[in-house]
């Protein structure tokens, strides 16, 4: 479970980065993400535990993701959206990494 919850990670990523641009990513990104917290919460139920910063983080992604659709939704700038959706992507990889360290110290 810890190795679909690793590659679902790098979907959300990968999707998040081009979510920068294309719009329509950023719903997708919403709902990969609520699966790859699902997976998150299995992992933790069956005794795996990531780092904190890893949940304050992810917890972050989580709020900037809608953050992002609903400033655009009302109207602001696009570049503010995509702006917000560049920050979420680069939160988005220090969360990978820690889970990732967090991987590699539950296996040891």
């Amino acid at each position: 479970m810890v190795t679909a919850h690793l590659y679902a990670g790098g979907i959300v990523f990968a999707l998040a980065l081009a979510a920068i641009v294309w719009r329509p990513a950023r719903r997708y990104v919403q709902y990969l993400l609520l699966v790859q917290i699902l997976l998150g919460v299995a992992l933790v139920v069956s005794g795996k535990h990531p780092l904190a910063w890893h949940w304050v983080l992810a917890i972050l992604v989580g709020a900037l993701w809608p953050l992002a659709n609903a400033l655009e939704r009302r109207g602001r700038p696009a570049a503010v959206a995509m702006a917000i959706c560049a920050l979420a992507a680069l939160v988005l990889v220090e969360v990978f990494r820690l889970g990732y360290a967090s991987t590699a110290l539950n296996a040891g």
